[in-house]
């Protein structure tokens, strides 16, 4: 059986309640098994907000900031995460179920 190492998926977030939901379940529904997604909420709105806390209990993490940016979001994402890969996702896009999965062979002959 092949090692399947930890991927961390880093989810930047600043008022994407439209999208938000839908990116962290493609994130959350991949065919690989070993990863962590963590949401880093850069300071939205109430409505976002609400979308985050219904699906905080899913994420590994979910972090809350002021707002400092995309870059910075996704560094503070990046510094929480304990994966061997890191991959970021930006909240109002999404994964296709199997990327991880297609991707780990490409990232393996590395």
């Amino acid at each position: 059986m092949i090692d399947k190492p930890l991927i961390s998926i880093i989810i930047p977030c600043y008022n994407d309640a439209k999208y938000i939901e839908q990116s962290v379940n493609s994130a959350l529904n991949q065919t690989y098994s070993n990863k962590e997604v963590i949401v880093v909420d850069d300071g939205s709105n109430v409505e976002t907000k609400q979308i985050l806390k219904k699906l905080e209990p899913k994420l590994i993490k979910l972090i809350t900031q002021e707002n400092k940016g995309q870059s910075t979001a996704r560094n503070v994402g990046i510094n929480a995460a304990k994966g061997e890969y890191i991959l970021t996702l930006d909240s109002d896009d999404y994964f296709e179920p199997t990327f991880l999965e297609k991707l780990f062979p490409v990232l393996r002959r590395r």
